[in-house]
């Protein structure tokens, strides 16, 4: 009977220790090798301090799709304080190549995006191709944003191009029409004004020209003279949208022969506002 008691108090001991040692979370285990990653990745609400980034980026090309997606989660709800991290998420990215839809290009430019124009330097100086990107980064008055976008544009480093051989660069344009005109209209003209060759500037400005590049008149009636037709259509084009302001030295214009027809071009296309100019027309 003793001997019955024992073994009876022995099986309820060992399930009293099975259960403390479940509660303590001590029981043994064949651990998989990528559980500590996996842990890291799904640990909710961790500090921006403990969010390893770089162990992110690796664990978005595992080849468990669970643990890609724990960390691509991880990246995303933490984005916003990540900022600091943008340079290294978006060389990251750079790696990867442009049409590869994986899940470290596809997490790492929806966390850049959620950081918003802070990570606009990063996707310049690593991502300058990337057109939808940097026109959704830029925010309105981000001045400090304007010279790298404009370096990218005189370096015409985008990589969408035309039969002519110079970048369309759509979404540097975009993002300095999002930072504003007024801010963008005195670096783009001085830009211009030391490279007047550079037919990406002068197609950029021709872009995003209206009233607020009156600065530009000067160096845009200068390149009425040019050889290339279309390089003075362009500048003729960038002169007629400016309006009002271009129209003192559209009329000087009128006395050079090799700016008259380009500035008739663009007389033309002010119709109403021209007609101002009908007397020194006359007297050519």
């Amino acid at each position: 009977m003793m001997r019955k008691n024992s073994l009876i108090a022995s099986k309820w001991m060992a399930i009293a220790l099975a259960a403390l040692a479940t509660r303590f979370n001590c029981q043994p285990t064949m651990a998989r090798a990528d559980d500590a990653a996996h842990r890291a990745a799904t640990l909710p609400n961790a500090a921006p301090s403990a969010v390893d980034v770089s162990a992110l980026l690796n664990q978005l090309w595992h080849p468990d799709a669970n643990l890609r997606l724990a960390a691509g989660k991880k990246l995303l709800d933490h984005a916003h304080v990540l900022t600091d991290s943008a340079d290294e998420i978006a060389e990251s990215i750079a790696l990867c190549h442009p049409n590869d839809d994986n899940d470290l290009r596809r997490f790492g430019r929806r966390a850049l995006l959620r950081m918003g124009s802070a990570a606009l330097p990063a996707a310049i100086a690593h991502l300058a191709d990337d057109d939808e990107l940097i026109a959704a980064l830029a925010e309105p008055g981000d001045s400090a944003s304007i010279p790298p976008l404009i370096g990218l544009i005189a370096a015409n480093k985008a990589l969408s191009r035309d039969a002519d051989g110079w970048s369309d660069q759509t979404g540097i344009k975009q993002a300095l029409l999002a930072i504003g005109t007024a801010a963008v209209a005195p670096p783009l003209t001085d830009a211009l004004k030391k490279n007047r060759d550079s037919l990406a500037l002068l197609v950029a400005v021709h872009d995003l020209s209206g009233p607020e590049f009156a600065a530009a008149v000067p160096v845009l009636v200068e390149l009425l003279a040019e050889e290339s037709e279309s390089r003075c259509i362009l500048a003729a084009k960038a002169l007629v949208h400016i309006g009002d302001a271009a129209l003192p030295s559209l009329r000087d214009a009128l006395r050079n022969r090799s700016r008259r027809a380009a500035a008739l071009y663009a007389i033309d296309q002010l119709a109403v506002q021209a007609t101002s100019l009908a007397d020194p027309l006359f007297d050519l």
